[in-house]
């Protein structure tokens, strides 16, 4: 008799599992909603999004045995983005109704009064009215709406540059 065996083609490992995207995307969306408690940081544009969904990358694409797939990439960077700008919305919404403070507000009232006393009196005035009116706004439903659809429009962005860098750069 002969020693003929078949494997078994069920029985064969294949390729291993991808590693979960949960953790990255988690750590890279809690960097983006820290950066945007920072004064001024929204002024960086989409900065926070792009450094926040390369991190979250990284930590995957190092879990990974070969290269990442620029899809995947791409998708873990604009679930970062996205869920840290939201994040960040309601964080900075959240001490606004709370504390009754506004994040850098004060920082930027400063800056406007030195851009006015630059630029004369008449500036000067407009500006401190502006100030003021900006001071009294309150958060309604068309202002978190509008918080929202910038934060997500800004995050999609940073979420698309972060993820294609991302899976070119950490192979």
């Amino acid at each position: 008799m002969s020693d003929f065996t078949v494997d078994d083609p069920s029985s064969s490992e294949g390729p291993p599992p991808a590693p979960s995207m949960t953790m990255p995307i988690l750590i890279g969306a809690a960097v983006i909603m820290g950066i945007s408690l920072i004064p001024f940081a929204s002024m960086t544009c989409c900065l926070p999004s792009i450094l926040g969904g390369l991190l979250a990358t990284w930590l995957y694409s190092s879990k990974l045995d070969g290269p990442m797939e620029m899809s995947k990439g791409i998708t873990i960077g604009l679930l970062t983005c996205l869920l840290g700008g939201i994040a960040g919305v309601l964080a900075i919404d959240l001490i606004w109704m709370t504390f009754d403070y506004q994040i850098g507000a004060d920082s930027m009232r400063g800056a406007m009064a030195q851009l006015g006393e630059l630029l004369g009196e008449e500036a000067a005035e407009q500006m401190s009215e502006a100030m003021e009116e900006a001071a009294e706004q309150v958060l309604t439903p068309a202002v978190f709406g509008m918080q929202l659809a910038s934060a997500a429009f800004i995050s999609g962005i940073g979420g698309l540059i972060s993820g294609s860098l991302g899976s070119a750069l950490f192979k």
